[in-house]
């Protein structure tokens, strides 16, 4: 499932990652749209790795229950599939 050929799910995107609470949206970008490591991610949010494993799980299972998408599509870089983060992160466009 490419969700950047279907405009409902960037909607839904944009909307379930703009629902997240802020600790767990923030790691959820900065693993997956921005490509940071863990440890880079954790030292930049002043957290343990473990404080950023726990929030990036909670921040894929609230995306998973909210878009009723497979976990793949949460997964760190995939080369032809952007994640949800990096579809939130997009411009909105009119289709």
């Amino acid at each position: 499932m490419k969700i950047v050929n279907n405009p409902s799910n960037l909607v839904k995107a944009r909307q379930a990652v703009s629902a997240l609470p802020d600790e767990e949206r923030a790691v959820l970008i900065l693993v997956c749209a921005e490509g940071l490591s863990y440890r880079d991610a954790a030292e930049k949010l002043s957290i343990s790795q473990a404080e950023l494993q726990g929030r990036l799980l909670r921040a894929r299972l609230a995306l998973m229950k909210n878009m009723s998408a497979p976990i793949s599509l949460f997964e760190k870089r995939k080369p032809d599939f952007l994640s949800v983060a990096e579809v939130a992160c997009l411009p909105a466009r009119k289709f």
